[in-house]
């Protein structure tokens, strides 16, 4: 009787040690990547391409999103409804937020998910289309930025 193969024992491991990760919430974001793939390298002698390209194929095979794809996604989306003038309506990123959303499995909160996107905006360059009566764009500004978002934090630690 031969012995196993230690190489596929071992990516077999890491297969379950990936399922394992993911079981709960079915989405794997950026920091539990980039977890997985350092235990990978450090505890089951995988290589990084090795192991990203089994993380991406026990997710495939087991339906889990992975954050990296899931905002690969939405930018093609939003380059779609931003067309040539680099525009986007607020029915358009509202649409975005809930394609997002249930890529997502509903695991990341509506605001993280608004932040997550306005910044895919920013990156390319797209701007907010002015939406309602008054046409503004005030549904754009509202949502707030992380660094908004720190200098939020501070200033309410100050006040406390």
């Amino acid at each position: 009787m031969a012995a196993a193969d230690p190489d596929s024992a071992r990516t077999r491991r890491f297969a379950d040690f990936v399922k394992a990760h993911a079981f709960d919430h079915q989405f794997i974001d950026r920091a539990d990547e980039r977890r997985i793939l350092q235990e990978g390298v450090a505890r089951f002698g995988v290589g990084f391409e090795d192991g990203q390209a089994m993380l991406l194929g026990v997710a495939s095979a087991n339906d889990y999103t992975v954050e990296r794809n899931a905002d690969a996604h939405i930018r093609g989306l939003l380059a779609h409804y931003a067309g040539r003038r680099g525009r986007i309506g607020r029915r358009d990123f509202l649409d975005a937020v809930a394609v997002y959303d249930v890529l997502a499995k509903g695991t990341v909160p509506d605001a993280e998910i608004r932040r997550r996107l306005k910044a895919i905006m920013v990156e390319n360059g797209w701007r907010p289309r002015r939406y309602g009566l008054l046409r503004s764009r005030k549904w754009y500004r509202e949502i707030k930025t992380d660094p908004e978002l720190a200098t939020l934090r501070h200033l309410t630690a100050l006040s406390s």
